[in-house]
C-alpha cells in the first residue's frame, strides 16, 4: 500500500514569512502504548508542510483490529491528520521479502498553529504488542502574528 494518502484538515490561510524546513521524526511501540509522543514545539508557531507514517510490516496488537494513528495540535485538540490502517494479532513471517507500508499527506498540505507555544503530538489508538510505527513531519517556526 505504499503511497497511501493521510486524511487531512486546515486549508484556507495564507502561508506566512517561516523558519527552517525541518523534520521530526517519533516512533509509537509498545512500550508508547497509547500516550502521545511530541513531535514539534512552536516557538512562538509553526506550520506543518507535510505528514509521515510508515507501520512495519512485524507490528501487532492484542487482539487485532483498525487502528488511528493521530496528529494532533494539543493546544486546540484538532486532530490535523489521520491514518487508519488494520494490525494483525499475530504475525506470520512472508516468504517474500516486505518493507513497511508507507503513508504521507501528499504535496500541497499544510497546517498553521497560530497559538504560541502549542505543540503537536502522534498517538495511535491501540496499543501495539509488537513491531513498531515511525510518525514523522515536515514543518517551519513561525511568528504568532503574521
Amino acid at each position: 500500500m505504499s503511497g497511501s494518502n493521510i486524511l487531512v484538515s486546515g486549508a484556507g490561510q495564507e502561508l506566512p514569512n517561516v523558519i527552517g524546513d525541518l523534520y521530526a521524526p517519533v516512533t509509537l511501540n509498545a512500550g508508547a502504548g497509547t500516550t502521545p509522543q511530541l513531535l514539534v514545539t512552536g516557538a512562538p508557531g509553526y506550520i506543518i508542510t507535510r505528514l509521515f507514517v510508515e507501520i512495519d510490516a512485524s507490528c501487532t496488537l492484542a487482539s487485532g483490529g483498525m487502528v488511528s494513528i493521530n496528529f494532533t495540535d494539543t493546544n486546540s485538540g484538532l486532530i490535523v491528520g489521520q491514518y487508519r490502517a488494520y494490525i494483525p494479532a499475530t504475525f506470520t513471517p512472508p516468504s517474500v521479502p516486505t518493507g513497511p507500508q508507507l503513508a504521507t499527506s501528499g504535496t500541497g498540505y499544510w497546517y498553521r498553529s497560530r497559538t504560541a507555544n502549542s505543540t503537536l503530538t502522534a498517538s495511535i489508538s491501540s496499543a501495539l504488542t509488537s513491531g513498531t510505527v515511525r510518525c514523522a513531519v515536515n514543518y517551519a517556526i513561525t511568528t504568532v502574528d503574521s
